[in-house]
């Protein structure tokens, strides 16, 4: 939420309500993710085949479950 909200400051029309330089990076920072640590970190890429099978599973599900539609004839 905070992040929205500085991104909505600085498009702010008046110049002297908008953030400084500054403000803007520092909220930027609290809400990044740094990517040394997700490069270093021995359970990503075990979190991110969890989520990949879960997907599979759930794209595999929707195409058995969804309704045959009936073939139409091109004339």
């Amino acid at each position: 939420m905070c992040l929205k909200i500085g991104t909505e400051d600085m498009l702010d029309h008046k110049w002297h309500n908008r953030p400084e330089c500054a403000e803007v990076l520092a909220k930027y920072n609290e809400w990044s993710i740094d990517t040394e640590i997700l490069l270093n970190d021995s359970e990503f890429d075990d979190i991110l085949d969890s989520i990949d099978r879960i997907e599979t599973q759930i794209r595999e599900r929707d195409v058995r479950d969804s309704p045959k539609r009936p073939k139409t004839e091109k004339t």
